[in-house]
């Protein structure tokens, strides 16, 4: 099995080495997590911070759907 030191979580035989090697390099900082994302997106992205993210406040009886 492949495993790299940091890795949050196991190898998935549905994954290419390849597609794990650069998901393992890119989960290392917000940063390198950000610039992956913006890249795939094909514009800037930025994640929340811990400050932000904490306060969001969800209502989990609300449907967030347009069409439910």
């Amino acid at each position: 099995m492949l495993e790299r030191p940091g890795a949050d979580w196991p190898f998935n035989p549905d994954w290419t080495p390849e597609f794990y090697e650069w998901l393992c390099k890119n989960a290392r900082s917000y940063e390198a997590m950000e610039r992956e994302v913006s890249q795939i997106l094909g514009y800037k992205w930025q994640s929340l911070t811990d400050k932000q993210f904490k306060m969001i406040n969800i209502d989990l009886g609300k449907s967030y759907y347009m069409f439910s």
